[in-house]
């Protein structure tokens, strides 16, 4: 499959997504009183079995953008968001 191809399914699956979620807020809410949210990014973050130097591997692979990772421990599967930021360290 062509690069090309993958991301304009990518980008329309995304599209789906951010409609689904405009259309129902209530499945969407985070936080609260006795709710948990785990807040982490990837690569770097606390989710790293050991400490990398997160420059030079960004540095080394133009594909790796930081993921901010968010979970709420309040219900049974965990919710969890994942969201891609297209930034480079400094």
């Amino acid at each position: 499959v062509k690069e090309h191809v993958v991301r304009k399914i990518y980008e329309k699956c995304g599209k789906v997504c951010e409609t689904y979620i405009e259309n129902h807020p209530e499945d969407f809410l985070i936080g609260g009183p006795d709710v948990i949210l785990v807040v982490d990014e990837y690569p770097g973050g606390c989710m790293m079995p050991e400490s990398n130097d997160v420059f030079t591997t960004k540095k080394r692979n133009n594909n790796c953008n930081t993921i901010l990772c968010i979970a709420e421990t309040g219900s049974l599967p965990p919710k969890i968001w994942l969201h891609m930021v297209e930034a480079m360290p400094q």
